[in-house]
Parts: C-alpha cells; sequence; structure tokens
C-alpha cells in the first residue's frame, strides 16, 4: 500500500513538473510571437516613413506608433540596442507592478513588458528615465544586458536607441554595475543638482566597465534595469547619457 501511494504521490509530481516545463516553453513561445508581430508593424511604419522623406512629401508623415496604438494605448515608446536582441515596444501604466506579467497585449505571460517607471514623463525626458524588463531564459527581453559586464562588449555596443511618441532619442552607455535594491538608482526627482550630482558619482563609483565619457548635472540619463542572480534581490543596471548626434 505504501509502495503504491509513493507512486501516485511521484507521478503527481513528475506530471506537475512537466506541466510547469510545458507552461514555461509556451509562454517564450507566446511572448516571441506577440513581439515580432509588433515588430513588423513597427518596421513597416518606418520604412513608409522613409519613402515620404526620400520623395520630399513629409506632409502625411506616417505615426510610426499610430498601429502600436490601437492594440494598446499605454505604449511611450520603442527601445533598441543595435546587435542584441532588444528591439520592443516600451510601455507604461500607472504603477511599476501591472507588466511585470503582462505582455503588450495584456495578455498574461511571465515574461512581462518592457516599461517606463511610472513616475517619468515621456513628453519631456527627465534627469532619470528608467525602463525595467526581466532577464528570460530564451533570450528574450532584457537578458542581453548581462553582456555589458563585458567591457569588450559595452565598447562595441556603446549605443542605444529610445523612439518615443514625441523624438527619436540616442543615448550612450557609461556605467554597468549589479546591486542591491538598497541603492536608490532609479531616483527620478531630485530637489536640486546636488542631489542629482551625488546619484551621477555614486553610478560612476559603483561601475564594473569603464567608459570615458563626461556626465555632469546638465546631462539627462537613461537607466535600463532588470534582474541579475548573483546574489538575492539583485539587480544589474545599465546607465547611459542622452546625446544630440555622433
Amino acid at each position: 500500500m505504501l509502495k503504491r501511494i509513493i507512486t501516485i504521490v511521484l507521478a503527481v509530481i513528475l506530471a506537475f513538473s512537466l506541466f510547469k516545463i510545458g507552461q514555461s516553453f509556451y509562454g517564450y513561445y507566446a511572448n516571441r510571437r506577440v513581439y515580432s508581430e509588433l515588430e513588423s508593424m513597427y518596421q513597416e511604419s518606418h520604412r513608409l516613413n522613409e519613402e515620404k522623406q526620400d520623395t520630399n512629401n513629409d506632409d502625411d508623415e506616417v505615426d510610426k506608433f499610430e498601429k502600436l496604438k490601437e492594440i494598446n494605448e499605454d505604449i511611450v515608446g520603442w527601445i533598441k540596442i543595435p546587435e542584441t536582441k532588444i528591439n520592443y515596444p516600451v510601455v507604461q501604466a500607472e504603477d511599476n507592478d501591472y507588466y511585470l506579467e503582462r505582455n503588450f497585449n495584456r495578455e498574461w505571460n511571465p515574461g512581462g513588458a518592457i516599461f517606463m517607471d511610472f513616475r517619468n514623463t515621456v513628453e519631456d525626458l527627465g534627469k532619470n528615465t528608467v525602463i525595467y524588463g526581466h532577464r528570460m531564459r530564451d533570450g528574450s527581453m532584457f537578458e542581453n544586458l548581462k553582456r555589458y559586464k563585458s567591457q569588450e562588449f559595452a565598447n562595441e555596443h556603446r549605443y542605444i536607441k529610445l523612439d518615443t511618441l514625441y523624438d527619436e532619442t540616442k543615448w550612450k552607455v557609461f556605467s554597468v554595475y549589479i546591486t542591491d535594491t538598497d541603492f536608490n538608482y532609479i531616483e527620478t526627482d531630485f530637489d536640486n543638482d546636488e542631489e542629482y550630482q551625488d546619484l551621477l558619482d555614486e553610478i560612476r563609483r559603483r561601475s564594473i566597465i569603464e567608459m570615458d565619457i563626461d556626465v555632469g548635472v546638465e546631462n539627462k540619463i537613461l537607466t535600463l534595469s532588470t534582474c541579475d542572480y548573483t546574489f538575492d534581490d539583485a539587480r544589474l543596471v545599465v546607465h547611459a547619457t542622452k546625446i544630440d548626434s555622433e
């Protein structure tokens, strides 16, 4: 009797484990399909705009986000790091929890979405624009940020593109580190320049890479935040400074 009970328990455990594995793989597949379709829509809008520019006809410029807005009005931009898998729409909710386990289509998915801190204002990006994303085992979402732990990779992938509803912006990476959540690297509001300078100084001090870039209180920064597994509750953070052109 005891052997039979043990066999049944083991069978249930095995079935549940297989179910969870299958659920994870389906979650990866579903999210990849969703974001692949969104990328195609975004790229098509880009292509149409480029064609109008080539013919000097920008009176009817296409809203690159129009079709994406029809799917989710929370969209605020698109982030891309060339030569990586990071090429996603950015959404923003009324808090920083909503998109942790919801994808762009607002469907439940453990991969969630790439989302901007609810305290940021996309119309006029402030001193510190913060964007969050999970690190998924299939290499999606912000998983590729771990490659910035390498000085060589950072040297060869210095630039981040953030196309917002209002402007196309470019940012240059200057700091990468791992931290716990006690360090308030996601602060978005500063009472004065001294407070902001203190944050910039600490960001530079913590960096595990060296980048010859001057960043001062007159500069705006972009903060990309994701999980890390170096210790419990660890975060991998990549900071970049806004540049006009280069």
